[in-house]
């Protein structure tokens, strides 16, 4: 094991250990092998002393690939927060912190619920709340008295929602254009129905004009992976190649295809 000690180094030295260490690494990936988790630890710490954001991230990404821990997720997750730019990333970052059980506060839970609400997805609030609320996670009485609300909120919007589905699925069947039909994906994917999700989605892409094909082909992705089929999921987050962020998202969809997949609430 290398060990180098900062407080022991010269400024112009800081660099040191990632000198050492950076082509030990590059030379096991070379050879097909996977270096210790303690060697990506270090390069971490290395890259995080010389303010290299973009190295420590790559860094989470390889202990996530290789050794994923709940804590790496969680900063994994915590890194594509600070560079969101819109509600629409950030709900798709805390759709993936989700999936991979990296929600830790509740305050995620909330704000992932009251985006879901903004973007019309009662059937996602509802379900994150009460995901939450099973897993215990609303201990403070602020919090608690938050996620309260919301869900009471998200309760009501689902019961209209629920009722006009079918008059939602026959006028985006009706339009030359996908947009409805991957709001309604979106919609069935909340509420677990994602055999209906996939076909919506899949309809929408394929008509084309789509504002936002990125979200569609995560969406995509998502309600394949929740079928087991992570074949098609791969292919559906392979897709993702536009928008930087949302291209990050996919990629770490695409490492999560071997592992297990959380389901939304029926």
């Amino acid at each position: 094991m290398i060990v180098c000690s900062p407080t022991m180094m010269k400024p112009s030295d800081q660099s040191m250990p990632r000198r050492v260490i950076t082509p030990m690494i590059s030379k096991i990936e070379a050879s097909g092998k996977v270096p210790q988790e303690q060697h990506y630890r270090i390069l971490q710490t290395a890259c995080l002393r010389l303010k290299d954001d973009a190295c420590v991230v790559e860094q989470i990404e390889k202990l996530v690939q290789h050794y994923p821990k709940p804590n790496y997720w969680t900063d994994l997750t915590n890194s594509l927060l600070r560079v969101s730019k819109s509600d629409r990333e950030l709900l798709n970052i805390l759709r993936l912190a989700d999936g991979v059980n990296a929600l830790t506060d509740p305050s995620m839970y909330n704000e992932m619920a009251q985006l879901a609400m903004a973007q019309g997805l009662p059937g996602e609030a509802q379900a994150i709340i009460e995901k939450g609320m099973q897993k215990g996670v609303f201990t403070g009485g602020r919090e608690k008295d938050h996620a309260t609300r919301i869900l009471g909120e998200a309760k009501t919007a689902v019961a209209l929602d629920k009722s006009t589905l079918e008059k939602q699925d026959a006028a985006a069947r009706a339009k030359p254009t996908g947009d409805s039909d991957v709001k309604l994906g979106a919609a069935y994917l909340s509420y677990g129905q994602n055999d209906k999700a996939v076909e919506a989605l899949q309809r929408g892409i394929g008509k084309g004009s789509v504002k936002n094909p990125d979200e569609a082909g995560l969406l995509l992705g998502i309600a394949y992976l929740r079928l087991n089929n992570k074949a098609e999921a791969t292919k559906a987050f392979q897709s993702v190649n536009k928008d930087p962020i949302l291209s990050r998202i996919a990629k770490l969809w695409l490492l999560n295809t071997a592992g297990p997949v959380t389901t939304a609430a029926g």
